[in-house]
């Protein structure tokens, strides 16, 4: 163990004896054991079915040749360090250098009493304890009216919402991911579709000469009826129109099945990259239609559909028809479709958080950089009137650099007139992930404090290096 004192590094190596006395040893050389590997076990072998597990089960895509080579070394290495002889090591087993411990034998004392602890829990599911959230759908729309991203509408039948301007600027963040995700990134050839379907396809057959697979990805306006809405159970029945988000792939019947898998895989990890909670994601089960859910303390939302189809509104047998060796065979369609405005809420509620601050707890949204409608936002203290005005000045050229770069920024040059904490409590409600902090000093060094929204730790940054430094916290994420 490490310590850092006085600027000088002193490396302090301590085990604890059951008596509890501190013995100190500094080794005067690395003592390196010898691997006989004859004794290694047989090198474990990765099969694609425990690939797709594991992949189902994390974010970890091994689905080709260097992440199964890179698992199997590590769990070679894991066998050598089972090699490794300890009997004559003591534990550590504090990192506090003034409060020895004692040790005990490593064996089991107490256990096999899950059912009592069950019973400390105010709520159990399935022999496990369920966490209370105090998060609510209710609160969450009450933040979202404060900050501009939803307006309520009266109406008398149904709870209705309007999109506000913080809103549409999230909106538009996740229509270019998607449009990223879907169009530009895809190792399959995409295709736009603007207004006709049947002409997009024609083309996009045509220019692959017929062969696939080929997609095509489209956004068409939806309006729903009252009672359509009365009838909707997910997030969509809060809102009277929206974009419907459609990408359909087109492959032959023998490998659609493989890449439905595939692609079922990709999708929940596209929604688990911008999500605080990664496991609140999860996919029904199904052969021909899947949908991918999101898991909230008020009940299961559908954010995406998934489907596999064999015949497509407006498009022909025969223009499906391609050429698979001597035979003609109809192509299928991998069909994925998502609400904008489910995209929108469904954001919003998983970035919700009330972590405690001072003992209380703080809501605030935690939204991935890419998403945030704001990226940056500015502080400045209150103070004598030629140094605010003078730091203004300086928040507002800082402002236009950053927005150069294509980084939105939010000053509002009134802010000094309240509290730093008032400040930053409003730009973390509003999912603003960084902060840069101006004073007086800042006139003299050049030197501002770039505050984290997650961690609040705040970091040094010359205002000469704000700008790249900035691009490159967005960029590398």
């Amino acid at each position: 163990m490490s310590f850092l004192r006085c600027g000088f590094a002193r490396v302090r190596y301590f085990c604890i004896q059951s008596v509890g006395k501190v013995n100190y040893f500094v080794p005067k050389a690395p003592t390196r054991s010898k691997i006989d590997r004859n004794k290694l076990p047989p090198r474990t072998s990765i099969d694609a079915k425990t690939i797709a597990l594991l992949e189902r089960l994390s974010l970890v895509d091994c689905a080709n040749k260097q992440g199964i080579e890179t698992l199997e070394d590590a769990i070679a290495f894991a066998d050598q360090i089972q090699q490794v002889d300890t009997s004559n090591i003591e534990p550590l087993v504090t990192v506090l250098e003034d409060r020895p411990l004692r040790t005990r034998e490593d064996c089991v004392t107490e256990g096999n009493c899950r059912e009592d602890i069950l019973q400390n829990a105010e709520i159990t599911e399935e022999d496990l304890a369920r966490i209370c959230c105090t998060m609510t759908f209710e609160k969450i729309v009450k933040l979202c009216e404060k900050h501009g991203f939803l307006r309520r509408i009266a109406n008398p039948r149904l709870e209705m919402f309007k999109i506000g301007p913080t809103g549409a600027l999230l909106q538009e963040n996740l229509h270019t991911e998607w449009l990223n995700n879907i169009v530009i990134s895809k190792d399959i050839q995409m295709f736009h579709c603007v207004d006709d379907f049947a002409a997009t396809f024609d083309f996009a057959k045509a220019t692959c000469l017929g062969i696939p697979p080929f997609g095509i990805s489209r956004v068409t306006q939806r309006k729903l009826r009252v009672q359509e809405q009365l009838d909707k159970t997910g997030f969509e029945k809060y809102f009277d129109q929206g974009r419907i988000y459609e990408c359909c792939v087109f492959m032959p019947p023998k490998d659609v099945t493989q890449f439905f898998h595939q692609w079922q895989r990709e999708r929940k990890i596209w929604w688990r990259r911008f999500s605080s909670s990664p496991g609140r994601y999860i996919l029904t089960e199904g052969t021909q239609n899947v949908e991918i859910l999101a898991k909230y303390p008020w009940g299961d939302q559908l954010v995406e559909s998934l489907s596999v189809v064999s015949k497509i509104e407006g498009l022909t047998s025969g223009q499906l028809q391609v050429q698979e060796g001597k035979k003609l065979v109809e192509m299928h369609c991998v069909v994925s479709k998502i609400s904008s405005v489910t995209m929108l809420l469904n954001t919003i509620c998983d970035a919700y958080e009330e972590p405690l601050f001072q003992e209380k707890e703080r809501p605030l949204f935690r939204f991935h950089r890419k998403l945030a409608p704001y990226k940056i936002s500015f502080s400045v203290p209150s103070g004598t009137k030629a140094v605010t005005n003078e730091l203004k000045d300086l928040a507002v050229y800082l402002c236009r650099q950053l927005r150069k770069n294509h980084i939105s920024c939010l000053y509002l040059p009134s802010s000094y007139k309240n509290t730093l904490d008032f400040q930053w409590k409003q730009y973390d409600q509003l999912g603003v992930p960084y902060n840069v902090l101006l004073n007086e000093k800042t006139l003299k060094n050049g030197i501002v404090f770039l505050r984290s929204r997650d961690t609040t730790l705040k970091e040094q940054v010359h205002v000469a290096d704000l700008a790249p430094y900035v691009e490159k916290l967005f960029k590398n994420y």
